[in-house]
């Protein structure tokens, strides 16, 4: 099965902050202590497509691609890269089920996901930024509402994830025995090593392991 999906979506009353290239769109903090106004506006548009094997013989699969653009306006009335603005996203997933044990009725199965998108965006450092700018800051991060928010990027990013799983069949109940792995690395933004007084690249990385058993009535 192939689909091919074109679409276009605008915000608008966005809240950004009057004076600077601020917008609620990029925020990716816990708190909020900026004074806005809802007097901006965001679009994403782009195309997806999806190319499905529906399972047949144990065998399943899947891949998908979006290509996009994400952009948004601030208070001045500029219209900026916002931090979605990755470009591209695919995924490709597929798994194989067997039947075994007695009389066929369980079920082993091995499923994986790759994932494969643009890199994240990033404000770069204004000139003239000090360490003692940045350590005044609560997150200790470099601004990332600049005159050019958002206009550099890295490279691409890379996600995977498996699965091994076991289901054990009976006339009332279902066993499931589930083993399962997640990576993925994002980027956070630049800040200051406190130690050394460089600017780093800062980094969080999702590792989940996961062993589970779930019983189905």
């Amino acid at each position: 099965m192939l689909k091919i999906e074109p679409y276009w979506q605008w915000l608008f009353d966005v809240p950004v902050e009057q004076g600077t290239t601020y917008s609620i769109v990029n925020h990716n903090l816990f708190y909020q202590d900026r004074a806005l106004v809802n007097e901006g506006a965001g679009r994403n548009y782009g195309i997806d497509f999806t190319l499905e094997h529906y399972l047949k013989s144990g065998l399943y699969g899947m891949f998908t691609a979006t290509l996009f653009k994400s952009e948004y306006r601030d208070a001045q009335g500029e219209w900026h890269r916002s931090r979605h603005d990755r470009g591209y996203i695919v995924n490709i997933l597929g798994g194989k089920e067997w039947m075994t044990g007695k009389g066929r009725k369980n079920v082993f199965g091995m499923n994986g996901r790759l994932t494969l998108m643009g890199g994240d965006r990033y404000t770069p450092m204004a000139p003239g930024t000090t360490y003692d700018d940045v350590a005044k800051r609560k997150d200790r991060t470099i601004p990332q509402d600049g005159a050019n928010p958002f206009s550099q990027q890295l490279g691409m990013n890379v996600g995977y994830a498996f699965s091994v799983k076991y289901t054990i069949n009976k006339k009332h109940t279902a066993h499931h025995f589930i083993l399962e792995y997640l990576q993925m690395r994002t980027f956070q933004g630049q800040t200051f090593n406190l130690k050394t007084h460089e600017i780093v690249d800062k980094y969080t990385s999702l590792t989940f392991p996961n062993i589970a058993y779930r019983v189905e009535f």
